[in-house]
């Protein structure tokens, strides 16, 4: 393992295969609020929030949220506020997808790092 951590919270198919890929890149990936079969055995499942919380990384789904309520989970039945998203992302630096000017503002309101990878 190269120890470079990356965690990917929520997700559809797309993130099973981005895990995928970096796992044979050799990082440690951790996930929460995706599930399928397909997940490498080598990634770290995580039952909380809590668990990312020293990801220097996190990779969240498209698009990143639906209502500005939570992260889009459709692979999951774990429900997560944006609020539980930032306190675990509050030290690290977040890339997510088509992020409306009011989830920019939280993350900017909740000091977040972020990038929104759909401009890119």
């Amino acid at each position: 393992m190269n120890n470079i951590s990356v965690a990917i919270v929520g997700g559809d198919l797309r993130f099973v295969r981005l895990c995928q890929l970096l796992v044979e890149k050799g990082l440690d990936v951790f996930i929460y609020g995706l599930n399928h079969p397909d997940i490498p055995k080598e990634t770290h499942i995580c039952s909380s929030l809590n668990e990312i919380k020293n990801c220097p990384y996190i990779i969240g789904p498209i698009p990143f949220s639906k209502d500005n309520k939570s992260v889009y989970t459709p692979m999951s039945n774990a429900y997560v506020s944006i609020e539980q998203f930032f306190l675990a992302a509050i030290n690290s630096y977040v890339l997510g997808s088509v992020l409306n000017p009011t989830l920019r503002a939280l993350f900017n309101e909740h000091h977040i790092k972020w990038k929104d990878i759909s401009f890119i």
